[in-house]
């Protein structure tokens, strides 16, 4: 979890090529098997991604990364909540966060939780986010969240781990 964590620092910053899921961004759609030109949302496979990296820097087995391998955040969400992996109602670095969003209830966004701060408050490192509290966006990058208040569009924000 520390490994991949230090591999999601590294993307902070990687942008999309055109602001269509495109360009660096398509490596992590690529690592969970998806085409990458179809342009899908990557804020779950960036985080796939990130844990692959991490096996792989270890010299682990694939085996052992510890997330699904999808580039739906619902189905790893309902995966993660199956195999027990829902954690307390605080989070704690390295936890990701889930939002489904109001509309269409298998969809929503991931995020990795960096830091924590006072409050409900957290930094995360997000991929396909903006600059803005927006869900979606153009590149990876730190974000201050409130755990009691979703993104815009979204809503139940819940906590998965490793625990």
């Amino acid at each position: 979890a520390a490994k991949s964590l230090e591999i999601a620092k590294t993307q902070v910053g990687i942008r999309e090529k055109t602001g269509n899921n495109d360009g660096e961004v398509e490596k992590y759609t690529a690592s969970v098997g998806l085409n990458p030109t179809s342009k899908y949302a990557y804020c779950y496979s960036f985080q796939y991604w990130c844990e692959l990296q991490a096996c792989i820097a270890l010299g682990l087995p694939l085996t052992e990364i510890v997330i699904p391998k999808t580039g739906s955040t619902q189905k790893a969400y309902n995966e993660m909540k199956r195999v027990g992996k829902m954690t307390d109602s605080y989070a704690r670095i390295n936890d990701f966060l889930f939002w489904t969003s109001i509309r269409n209830s298998s969809q929503g966004h991931v995020a990795k939780v960096y830091i924590i701060c006072r409050g409900w408050w957290v930094y995360t490192i997000e991929g396909n986010t903006s600059g803005t509290n927006a869900r979606e966006g153009t590149g990876v990058k730190i974000k201050k969240r409130n755990l009691e208040t979703p993104p815009p569009g979204l809503t139940k924000t819940r906590l998965v781990g490793y625990r």
